[in-house]
């Protein structure tokens, strides 16, 4: 899909540009000269590479997972979300290796935590776990970030042991955390 705007554009201009170089080799102005906008627009919209990151990652949430109705959903959703991990890996890759790697790691996982957020939201009742949602979410994403970031980093690893990981806990976390009834 073309992207129209120029946020999507200066988003698509930095996954094209991560294809052949590390973040930390990619200047704003190879930024701009890609997505063929003014080096004024990125500011307008990002600080800097990790801002835009984040915007990106969150628009592919919002694409994938945040359309999750319900808890049953969510496996399916972040099948999504892991679907553009997958189709993006090579340059997801360059991610995890830049010089301020834990910065980059927090842009791909923050729309995972946040959904995990949702989700126990639209449990109410049902969320059963003792300790506070926020934690609980940020527990249970670090494990499922810890198997992504590995994933990435394995050269031949294969996207259906990566889901079947996921489902795992995925399931544990639903488990642990809220009534059977859901």
């Amino acid at each position: 899909m073309k992207p129209h705007t120029a946020p999507d554009k200066i988003w698509h201009a930095f996954l094209t540009l991560l294809a052949g170089h590390s973040p930390d080799d990619i200047s704003v102005q190879q930024i701009c000269d890609v997505a063929q906008v003014h080096r004024s627009s990125f500011y307008r919209y990002f600080r800097d590479l990790y801002t835009l990151a984040d915007y990106g990652f969150r628009q592919v949430a919002e694409q994938t997972m945040m359309s999750a109705p319900d808890a049953r959903s969510t496996l399916l959703s972040t099948r999504k979300f892991i679907d553009f991990v997958d189709s993006r890996r090579h340059e997801l890759r360059h991610l995890l290796t830049a010089r301020y790697a834990n910065r980059f790691q927090q842009a791909i996982y923050q729309p995972l935590e946040q959904h995990m957020l949702s989700v126990f939201a639209m449990a109410g009742d049902s969320y059963i776990h003792p300790a506070p949602p926020e934690y609980v979410a940020r527990y249970h994403i670090g494990g499922l970030a810890r198997i992504i970031s590995i994933w990435l980093q394995t050269p031949n690893a294969r996207k259906a042991e990566l889901i079947m990981q996921i489902d795992v806990l995925a399931r544990y976390m639903m488990k642990d955390c809220m009534k059977k009834e859901l």
